[in-house]
């Protein structure tokens, strides 16, 4: 599913960069998703990484279709609104993915009354509510990267093309040379996207104020499902306080919602309103500052920024890039050329570079070393609560059934077993009384 679905973004980036920017900018950012070493390698991982970005790409394109579109059409409607609420069941990062996208169609137009895609989006919102419960259940508090410059610099650099890692015996890290060549060339890139033409920035249709979902209608939705989150509180075997109060999630939505729709009502509203600045109306530029905006701030006040979570960001950076290296290559097409070249060799350097990269996740090969060392009359440690190995049991060979659960202690004891073996990486703690 992962490789599938990488490899549909591809297509879908295609098709955004050429609705927004045209079809030598949207092949340019094809071409930059598809060398991407970063998410080539969680492509091929059993993650939810790589379907995060396929989900995000065709919320988008649907999301541009709906603004283009004088009313909308039912059947896309349903889709984008299925489509965005998916993506919040995938992973976290996709929430401020999806305010990105609410705040440019609050703010980022001439408003005169308010677009029926709001409505469409709050929907969405309120149906992926469930996962503020299971991601407040599941919270831990391993710390993550705080926000940084150097890890700014890594997400600007075409989307963690070259992310230093520490983990493994002999850390990596690509040197300091091609980070800043890949900075100053994502910075030159960001510049021409500043200077495109207005007469050539992608323009949405005029909707007449009105139609869109009802705050009626939405209002039930919204407190059914803050009533389901109460449940799931009520059921919780910890936190219980924490889930139930994420109940305020659906009814918040709604709120919002309501609130636009209550201004647009006004004066104020019937005037029509530019609250967004000048010349930054463009969807996808908007979209990624607000979305990586809202995670950077949170990373400050707490370390909780993750490199391929916000891999389903990255799209949005590279269609702003591969605008801005088409607009390079309209200004001078000799040095536009050489800059996309650049970029893309860089993106085929990078494939390699986490090609390369020691993962503790190759559990057919680490069972198959543990095979060669199990003698007959050998047992095996299974830890409770430790998800990390639990595949590597599956690769054991059939013959190992001498497993161990709880009755560990009776094992230990028995003096016919002279050996156990229990499974752990080297940064995950044995447990005490395993390891006594």
């Amino acid at each position: 599913p992962g490789v599938l679905l990488g490899g549909l973004s591809v297509g879908l980036i295609f098709l955004v960069g050429a609705r927004l920017y045209g079809a030598r900018a949207g092949l340019i950012a094809a071409g930059l998703l598809a060398f991407n070493g970063h998410h080539v390698y969680w492509m091929q991982n059993a993650r939810m990484y790589a379907p995060s970005v396929a989900v995000g790409l065709l919320s988008l394109w649907l999301w541009l279709r709906l603004l283009e579109r004088e009313r909308l059409p039912r059947l896309e409607s349903a889709a984008y609104v299925a489509t965005t609420a998916l993506g919040t069941y995938l992973q976290v990062y996709f929430w401020p993915f999806i305010a990105g996208q609410m705040a440019w169609t609050v703010l980022g137009r001439r408003r005169v009354g308010v677009h029926p895609v709001l409505g469409l989006q709050t929907l969405a919102v309120i149906l992926g509510t469930p996962m503020w419960a299971h991601a407040v259940y599941r919270a831990y508090s391993q710390p993550q990267n705080a926000t940084s410059f150097s890890f700014f610099q890594d997400f600007l650099n075409f989307g963690f093309l070259f992310q230093p890692e520490d983990w493994s015996l002999v850390p990596r890290d690509i040197g300091a040379p091609v980070e800043w060549t890949a900075t100053a060339l994502a910075v030159v890139a960001v510049a021409f996207f500043l200077r495109r033409p207005r007469e050539r920035a992608w323009q949405p249709s005029r909707v007449e104020p009105g139609g869109g979902l009802s705050p009626r209608i939405l209002a039930p939705v919204a407190v059914g499902f803050a009533l389901i989150l109460l449940a799931l509180g009520r059921e919780a075997l910890r936190r219980q306080t924490g889930v139930m109060l994420t109940a305020v999630v659906p009814l918040a939505a709604w709120g919002h919602y309501a609130f636009w729709v209550a201004i647009a009502k006004t004066r104020l509203g019937a005037r029509g309103l530019v609250l967004w600045p000048r010349g930054s109306r463009d969807p996808a530029a908007s979209a990624l500052v607000v979305s990586v905006g809202l995670v950077f701030a949170l990373g400050v006040i707490t370390p909780f920024l993750v490199s391929r979570g916000m891999l389903v960001m990255v799209p949005l950076l590279l269609l702003v890039l591969g605008a801005g290296l088409d607009e390079l290559v309209r200004k001078s097409r000799g040095v536009g050329i050489g800059a996309v070249a650049i970029a893309l060799s860089l993106g085929i350097w990078s494939v390699h570079y986490y090609r390369e990269l020691p993962s503790p996740n190759d559990f057919r090969g680490l069972a198959a070393l543990v095979t060669e060392r199990i003698e007959p009359g050998d047992r095996v440690f299974v830890p409770s609560k430790d998800w990390v190995t639990t595949p590597i049991f599956y690769y054991l060979d059939d013959h190992i059934d001498r497993l161990v659960g709880d009755a560990w202690s009776d094992v230990a004891a028995d003096r016919e077993v002279d050996r156990v073996w229990t499974f752990r990486f080297s940064d995950i703690p044995m447990q005490p009384d395993i390891a006594a």
